[in-house]
């Protein structure tokens, strides 16, 4: 999707106000990203879907959105979130225009080895975390509890078996380790599902807005932290989790031990879903980051986190960024590694099915 198109998208979702630029950002998952700016200088985010899927993971998250803000106008959390002023039809669904966040995205290098952002990643997930799951789950959220959550991972296993490609030491280990029924006694809270640097607005070294909620569910919070633990510094491991724990985030003696788990188990979710859409680049990704992940561990190795598999000079995953144009000029592309991979998020989405009514009252109400 073109730069020109967004821009006639964000026209449409707010006729009244006059856009001069776009700022191309990036098309991920199946939906197109881009910043919008207006005569005046205010600037928006359009999201658009670029298939029937993404359409309805768009529709699932705004009841969330509009959860959170409601908590935010009663005090009750003090993080920035995104809320639609505005939406637009498609061809597959529904384009919405939200207002740009405060803060900017960290580069993912910074957060993973500065211990001030670590900190403030700690926080900010002890506060998410803290949300009331009796709300959440009103919304029809996939709701899993911990029990249930090792048993997914325990499926997810199983579903890559005949492929031949998960290593015998690696799904001996992870067999293993979720054999540990103890790990998996903690309640089930409010999950983002995927955070990673571009679901993070920072001003300074604090968390001050959070983005892009599709895959919101109450669960495993470890799920939050397994992207930060997959490639942090010891040191920032450390310092997220005691910023954490002092924020008010629930005490959890096998957290940790989970998190780890699930960073490596990003694996197996990456190649169920190269195998499942007959990706031949996705299932060698995941194959090769396997493979890293043996020759690190070696036989007889005490290595219990997967941080230093993801610390090789190449990257193992690269995904493009489109970097910022006029309306109608060319974008231009550049190259930033990613070393963990976010595999899709369908399985935890709530299936919201919206009629332009509801979508209209939303925006009435807020």
């Amino acid at each position: 999707m073109n730069e020109l198109t967004l821009a006639g998208l964000a026209a449409a979702a707010l006729p009244e106000t006059d856009f001069s630029r776009v700022y191309a950002r990036t098309t991920t998952g199946g939906i197109a990203h881009a910043i919008v700016e207006s005569t005046t200088g205010k600037r928006f985010e359009i999201a658009a879907p670029t298939n029937h899927a993404q359409a309805a993971e768009l529709l699932s998250e705004l009841p969330i959105l509009k959860l959170l803000a409601g908590l935010r106008d009663e005090n009750q959390f003090p993080l920035q979130t995104p809320l639609p002023c505005g939406w637009a039809k498609t061809a597959v669904g529904h384009a919405f225009l939200f207002p740009q966040l405060p803060g900017t995205p960290r580069k993912s290098t910074d957060i993973w080895t500065d211990t001030h952002l670590a900190v403030g990643l700690g926080r900010a997930l002890a506060v998410l975390h803290a949300l009331p799951t009796t709300q959440v789950s009103s919304l029809g959220v996939p709701n899993y509890s911990l029990p249930t959550c090792r048993q997914r991972l325990l499926t997810s296993l199983k579903q890559v078996e005949s492929s031949k490609i998960v290593p015998t030491a690696l799904e001996k280990r992870w067999r293993a380790k979720l054999a540990n029924e103890t790990w998996w006694q903690a309640p089930a809270q409010f999950v983002h599902g995927a955070i990673d640097e571009d679901s993070l607005c920072f001003k300074g070294d604090t968390v001050v807005a959070l983005q892009y909620f599709s895959s919101a569910h109450i669960g495993d919070v470890a799920r939050d932290f397994s992207w930060f633990f997959a490639a942090a510094t010891p040191q920032c491991q450390e310092a997220c989790l005691e910023s954490y724990f002092a924020a008010g985030g629930r005490q959890d003696e096998f957290l940790t031990k989970r998190i780890e788990l699930d960073a490596e188990m990003a694996m197996v979710r990456w190649l169920l879903h190269g195998l499942t859409t007959e990706n031949a680049d996705i299932v060698n990704d995941a194959r090769v980051m396997m493979r890293d992940l043996v020759n690190f561990i070696g036989e007889g190795d005490s290595a219990d986190t997967v941080t230093a598999a993801f610390s090789q000079p190449i990257p193992i995953v690269g995904t493009p960024l489109t970097g910022i144009t006029e309306i109608g000029q060319a974008s231009q592309a550049s190259q930033a590694s990613q070393a963990y991979p976010q595999a899709p998020t369908g399985s935890d989405t709530a299936t919201v099915v919206m009629s332009e009514d509801e979508i209209r009252q939303l925006f009435t109400n807020t």
